[in-house]
């Protein structure tokens, strides 16, 4: 999975979904384990953004809280900046118990994952 060294922002100007040299830091540039990292990612997180929509269905927010923290930390630490942004924001309202825009926020956090998946499809190849 070479990377497309092209490092230009999304269309519009808008923040790119991945800070690739982040993740690229955490494998050392090693392709094979990049691609095992980025996917053991995207597959985990769709699982947790799932459960977290399920929480908010159910008016869980102890389990909106747990599930967006490990996720959001997981965004965070492999460079997914926006939706690590989303999820704590998630995190913050079950902690509160006030998922007054839990419902809103899970659906952006679903879209961005999306355009995670998307950016990494094209810079890896």
């Amino acid at each position: 999975m070479p990377l497309n060294e092209n490092k230009t922002e999304n269309a519009g100007g808008h923040e790119p979904p991945v800070d690739l040299a982040r993740m690229m830091d955490l494998t050392g540039g090693e392709s094979d384990g990049l691609r095992e990292l980025v996917d053991m990612y995207l597959e985990q997180t769709a699982g947790q953004i799932n459960q977290i929509e399920t929480a908010i269905r159910e008016n869980k927010p102890d389990d909106v809280r747990r599930e967006a923290h490990s996720c959001g930390g997981a965004s965070a630490t492999l460079g997914m900046t926006r939706l690590g942004r989303i999820l704590k924001e998630l995190e913050n309202q079950g902690k509160a118990k006030a998922l007054t825009t839990a419902a809103t926020l899970c659906a952006e956090a679903r879209e961005e994952l999306y355009r995670v998946r998307e950016y990494l499809a094209k810079h890896f190849k």
